[in-house]
């Protein structure tokens, strides 16, 4: 198979992309994705003001977390990527957020009940959670 000189350089660039957390922008205008019918941030801001405890599950970089300031005080972000679970701990600590590394699929860290709102908008979770 021969691959097409420039198509391979611009994959050689996207390789080399540096992603932090939850930013594509480096992909702006040459992405495109059908919206939901549903508005995932307007839900989760109302019912992180109505929360005593939230979790963010699959938090990447916290930038979604983050916007929806101010958060309860016990709040609390997962993430399974150790870069960035470091970009997170960089913008959530100073919002009160306690930023945990894990791998859901072995289990959560938290106590049973813990949370009164667990966010989540792609990450696994295990049955027994």
């Amino acid at each position: 198979m021969r691959v097409d000189r420039d198509l391979y350089e611009e994959w050689k660039r996207e390789e080399a992309s540096r992603i932090s957390g939850w930013d594509f922008g480096h992909i702006e205008n040459r992405c495109f994705e059908d919206h939901t019918p549903w508005d995932y941030e307007a839900m989760a801001r109302q019912l992180v003001r109505k929360s005593e405890a939230v979790l963010d599950m699959g938090t990447a970089g916290g930038e979604l977390f983050a916007s929806l300031a101010p958060l309860p005080c016990r709040a609390a972000a997962t993430e399974i990527d150790p870069r960035f679970v470091i970009t997170a701990r960089r913008r959530l600590t100073r919002l009160g957020v306690e930023v945990v590394e894990c791998d859901y699929d072995r289990g959560m860290p938290f106590v049973d009940g813990e949370f009164d709102l667990v966010l989540n908008s792609h990450s696994s979770l295990p049955i027994k959670e």
